[in-house]
């Protein structure tokens, strides 16, 4: 069985791949053991998986709390699934990426695979 820590290291690396591979998020929603079990979590054939996506702009009920108190809820519901035979498996919305930190020309530069001076003694 897997321990609460390396859930939360497999639970996270899900995550990843949910925000960064479509079809593997497709593979999600149609089956959620499946995809747990290509992220090296494999549950007793007894459980099954409610999925609950979160989207964007909803209120985070652990804002001020860090994303331990989120991890450590999700930790909890694993346990609880194993013990009731229903696992909820919560995914958020992918973070939105800030674009408007990088200028046209840093834009260019990474396009082009350009690396600019680190102003080191090279």
């Amino acid at each position: 069985m897997t321990s609460s820590k390396d859930f939360r290291d497999i639970y996270l690396q899900f995550l990843i791949k949910d925000w960064t591979d479509e079809s593997f998020s497709q593979r999600i929603d149609s089956d959620p053991r499946g995809a747990l079990a290509e992220v090296g979590l494999e549950l007793p054939a007894n459980v099954s998986v409610q999925v609950v996506r979160h989207v964007a702009g909803e209120v985070n009920p652990y804002a001020g709390q860090g994303n331990e108190a989120a991890l450590d809820v999700q930790a909890a519901l694993y346990e609880k699934g194993l013990e009731s035979g229903v696992m909820q498996l919560h995914l958020p919305a992918a973070p939105a990426a800030e674009s408007s930190d990088l200028s046209e020309s840093d834009l260019d530069e990474v396009a082009a695979g350009e690396v600019p001076c680190c102003c080191c003694c090279c």
